[in-house]
């Protein structure tokens, strides 16, 4: 996701997705935080880019895991769903 252009903040959020996370719960949250112009990191805890949700829906990440400086973010956001 874009981050915003202007930030209201210094500090950033990072969403943790797993595979079969549900929609609703990581991006209204995602959104949420676009729209206060708060920077929120999609995170994937697989080794691949994109991560499938409970329903099937193909979402791309901002960073793996591996890759992602856990320390740096403000919160750790752990949507929730079966199995993730």
């Amino acid at each position: 996701m874009p981050a915003p252009a202007e930030p209201a903040t210094d500090a950033s959020v990072g969403v943790l997705l797993a595979p079969g996370f549900e929609e609703v719960e990581a991006l209204a949250v995602v959104d949420a935080l676009f729209r206060a112009d708060v920077r929120a990191d999609l995170i994937s805890v697989e080794g691949t880019a994109d991560v499938v949700s409970s329903h099937g829906v193909r979402i791309g990440s901002d960073l793996a895991l591996d890759d992602a400086d856990l320390a740096s973010y403000a919160i750790l956001f752990l949507p929730g769903g079966m199995p993730g």
